[in-house]
């Protein structure tokens, strides 16, 4: 049931609603669209938080950290992004991988390995390597199409890690060319973004900007392409599930 005064709606909503946010904030919109028809960010993460309290239903809490990880990974935060990702897995996945659990570990890993380099952080070099073990086992036992770049690109992350700077090269361009022919866009992206960090940082700036260049220009077009998709299917599925809320409060 859904109180249009109070724009409440059940358990199962506030879950999707983290996932408009987070979608939201990495096309560049703002919050209001969604929070003018249903709620703000915050109260819906404070919603979050109260049904876990009272359900206790980890999954609601495990969101709430997940979607958390998300936007401090993107706007690279990567420290409070690993604290909440340490919170996620303190909840547990069970017997099932799911995307989320596949996102987390793949992008914990790429800041292990970071934060091992810039603040020698103990343990962030462990978190690395485990991450990247997991993503090998995840490519060779049938999700290769899913985590091969994945698991290229921590590799990557690794050799630059233990100064193996020839290996790491390859295994940047390894993790492009399987993230493009997976059509991982965004993740082909992030693979020429950390490549072209790699590339300035051992003194080769003109080839690193080229990196980092393409790497804008491959966000931008999946930025637009997300867009495109999420304005046609948002529009369409939020018209559809009003009309239906209407309809049975009417």
């Amino acid at each position: 049931m859904y109180n249009k005064a109070e724009k409440r709606v059940g358990a199962f909503f506030y879950q999707c609603l983290g996932d408009l946010y987070v979608i939201a904030t990495l096309i560049g919109e703002t919050d209001d669209e969604i929070a003018s028809i249903f709620i703000s960010r915050e109260e819906c993460e404070k919603s979050l938080l109260e049904l876990y309290s009272s359900t206790k239903n980890t999954s609601l809490l495990q969101l709430f950290y997940y979607h958390r990880f998300i936007q401090s990974f993107a706007s690279r935060n990567f420290e409070v992004a690993l604290n909440y990702c340490e919170e996620y897995d303190k909840i547990g996945t069970g017997q099932i991988c799911r995307i989320t659990d596949i996102v987390t570990s793949f992008l914990s890993g790429v800041i292990g390995f970071v934060l091992a380099r810039k603040t020698n952080k103990e343990g962030c070099i462990e978190i690395g390597k485990q991450r990247l073990l997991q993503m090998q086992m995840w490519t060779d036992h049938g999700s290769r199409w899913n985590a091969e770049n994945k698991a290229l690109l921590l590799q990557a992350e690794k050799y630059y890690t233990d100064g193996k700077l020839n290996e790491a090269k390859s295994a940047y361009e390894a993790s492009a060319h399987s993230a493009r022919q997976h059509k991982f866009l965004h993740e082909e992206a992030l693979a020429y973004e950390m490549y072209g960090i790699f590339l300035v940082e051992t003194g080769h700036v003109d080839n690193g900007n080229e990196m980092l260049r393409k790497a804008q220009s491959l966000y931008t077009e999946w930025v637009s392409a997300r867009k495109s998709s999420f304005d046609n299917i948002y529009l369409l599925s939020l018209t559809t599930f009003l009309l239906f809320l209407f309809t049975r409060v009417q």
